[in-house]
């Protein structure tokens, strides 16, 4: 004995959610490509300009073969710590390959 029988617009929503679940939208196609990022050879001023204008505590950072890492508030603070008072000035000038190396928790 049938209690109920779905209607066609149940029916097609019961695919539309099943279609979400199974085949979900890959975050390339949520943002796509237009991603603000800095490259590794760029310095940390400019990289604090960007972050600073468009309110990011972390940004991407690429080189030539693609994604590096993340430069984030927790690296600056890092740097600066390590920093004496006589090379601040400079600091503004180093380039984020110079503090970003291979394996630290950048990503």
């Amino acid at each position: 004995e049938v209690i109920a029988e779905p209607t066609p617009k149940a029916l097609e929503e019961f695919q539309r959610i099943y279609e979400k679940i199974t085949k979900p939208k890959r975050a390339l196609d949520v943002v796509g490509t237009n991603v603000i990022r800095v490259s590794k050879s760029d310095t940390i001023g400019k990289t604090l300009e960007i972050m600073n204008k468009q309110g990011f505590s972390q940004i991407p950072v690429v080189g030539h073969d693609g994604f590096v890492g993340m430069f984030t508030a927790v690296h600056l603070i890092e740097v600066l710590s390590n920093t004496s008072k006589e090379s601040i000035d400079t600091l503004l000038d180093m380039r984020l390959d110079e503090i970003l190396h291979h394996g630290d928790s950048t990503t």
